[in-house]
């Protein structure tokens, strides 16, 4: 039974939209080209290019954020030039998650693409350049990438696929505020995430001095006493039933593993404890 829609809203290819927005096919939006494949003497300097980690790492690419340089010839330079509100998609991924994910060009510094990337050069100025990095990675739009995604070792798309996806297309106005919305939230993000490294920062400088003795708490002035660790601590090693053995595994008993140990992460379930 399909669920009523509400006031103002309409059932498109891609679900449920507000009346007031269209839907863009890939092929309508953009003119694709793949990118240059060099010489391997010709890496490591000259122009910026984007290769594969930019795209898979930025929804948004500053020409400060590129790493790696190509020799190009000036007509190769002009034929990949990625011109600021370019789109590039990464054309392999070791996941069908990851493959045809893109990035916005956002500056005006001349660089160029890798083989592994295709450019999307907007036909008409139907996208804000902002919205697009933002909007070209919501589920609606991966889900369609993602299945097309081919390859028994890795995942793969290619021009044709794209041409096939379709996106949500707001007013330009209304990109535009949805945006500068997300844009003050990434900023917001990038601000705590700097108050975190400053405080994790400091933590680590106050557990140099504190755990080595360098300084000394408030009412503490005795000499530290130096053992062993097998004084103070009864030392085991663990161990890990076969994946042969399915009767030991997914049960309620929560054993620790070195993920654990070293990421915080959430502990796994055995069906029963070990016999010794």
């Amino acid at each position: 039974m399909t669920a009523e829609l509400q006031p103002g809203y309409k059932q498109t290819e891609v679900g449920v939209i507000p009346e007031d927005w269209s839907i863009g096919t890939f092929s309508d939006l953009f003119d694709f080209t793949n990118g240059v494949n060099a010489d391997k003497s010709a890496y490591g300097k000259g122009v910026p290019f984007i290769n594969v980690l930019e795209v898979i790492t930025h929804t948004h690419i500053r020409s400060g954020q590129i790493s790696g340089r190509v020799t190009l010839a000036k007509g190769q330079v002009d034929s990949f030039s990625v011109r600021r509100g370019d789109i590039v998609f990464n054309r392999t991924s070791e996941t069908q998650e990851e493959v045809g994910l893109c990035s916005v060009y956002l500056d005006d510094d001349v660089v160029v693409f890798g083989g592994f990337v295709i450019r999307a050069r907007p036909r008409r100025n139907l996208l804000d350049a902002v919205y697009s990095g933002y909007a070209l990675r919501t589920p609606v739009v991966r889900s369609q990438i993602s299945a097309m995604g081919q390859g028994a070792i890795r995942a793969n798309v290619g021009q044709a696929d794209l041409r096939k996806v379709c996106a949500p297309l707001p007013p330009r106005s209304e990109q535009q505020a949805i945006a500068e919305a997300l844009s003050d939230a990434d900023a917001l993000i990038e601000s705590l995430d700097q108050l975190i490294a400053k405080k994790r920062h400091l933590k680590q400088g106050a557990m140099q001095e504190l755990l080595t003795g360098k300084k000394r708490l408030s009412g503490f002035g005795g000499e530290w006493v130096a053992l062993r660790l097998d004084a103070v601590a009864d030392i085991r090693s663990g161990g890990t039933p076969s994946t042969n053995q399915p009767e030991f595994w997914d049960g309620g008993i929560p054993w620790c593993t070195p993920t654990d140990i070293t990421a915080l992460g959430q502990f796994k379930y055995l069906t029963q404890t070990f016999r010794t």
